[in-house]
């Protein structure tokens, strides 16, 4: 995926997201069931993005275009009121690989650099208008609102179907003459997943990249080091960089760090 201008300081716990018998509510326009505690988008289906039919066009850079044809096979269960000769129209009318396609070449996304999370809410955007009436575009850039659990839930108790992307940072960490360490994290690709779903503290996800559900939500980390610590990121693209400031007796592990860069999907009215 290339490289996003989106970036924050998100820290997820990340716990295996139990199964609860609950009473559910059934949005009337979604497949999305909420209860008190939970949303799920029960008719979302798992792709893989390694599809002979995806890695044709974009070799293993497919992870947007096809998370995003899980979030609209989801709004499709149930939601049909689709302007005839439209993107939407097509992608309706498609098998989910056919859909992805579909999806990538709207998302502008290459075998090189994979899909701008910009163009990817561009296509949400105009696929919305798509539909006759109640839907709307969702996209969120954790510079402006910290990602969280709790957020997507909220977000998924109204009406929103939706994926993340993550961001990889690779870091170079040197000594300060204060003694202080300074650690600066380059951005090295990232990978969008679809969200299956949510409670205040808890997420799943469906990963196309892995093909396999999974319950572990990305942060920057567990460990006490990052307490007291100063995060600084940039937003130029495409070498995006955190820099990380630490107090001079904490010594952090020179290992790559994910942060939650983006969400992203479509809200039914």
């Amino acid at each position: 995926m290339k490289s996003i201008m989106a970036q924050g300081d998100t820290v997820f716990k990340s716990l295996l997201l139990l199964s609860i018998s609950v009473l559910c509510l059934n949005f009337a326009q979604a497949r999305v069931l909420c209860s008190a505690t939970s949303c799920k988008a029960e008719a979302m289906p798992l792709l893989n993005q390694m599809d002979k039919s995806i890695t044709a066009k974009y070799k293993n850079m497919g992870c947007i275009p096809t998370a995003s044809a899980m979030i609209m096979e989801e709004v499709f269960s149930t939601k049909t009121d689709i302007e005839a000769g439209t993107l939407l129209d097509r992608m309706y009318k498609a098998n989910p690989y056919q859909e992805t396609l579909l999806l990538g070449q709207d998302m502008k996304t290459t075998a090189v650099n994979g899909t701008y999370m910009n163009d990817a809410a561009e296509t949400f955007k105009r696929i919305a208008t798509q539909f006759k009436r109640d839907a709307a575009a969702v996209y969120v850039q954790s510079k402006d609102k910290e990602i969280t659990a709790n957020v997507l839930f909220s977000e998924m108790k109204n009406k929103a179907v939706l994926q993340i992307s993550r961001g990889l940072y690779q870091p170079k960490c040197t000594v300060m003459a204060s003694g202080r360490k300074t650690c600066s994290f380059t951005r090295d690709g990232g990978h969008g997943l679809a969200v299956k779903e949510a409670s205040a503290t808890q997420v799943t996800f469906h990963d196309p990249g892995n093909f396999a559900p999974v319950s572990k939500l990305p942060r920057l980390t567990e460990d006490p080091v990052f307490k007291n610590v100063t995060l600084v990121m940039s937003y130029r693209h495409p070498n995006s960089s955190a820099r990380i400031m630490f107090p001079a007796n904490k010594v952090y592990p020179n290992n790559p760090i994910r942060l939650v860069e983006t969400y992203t999907g479509i809200r039914i009215r």
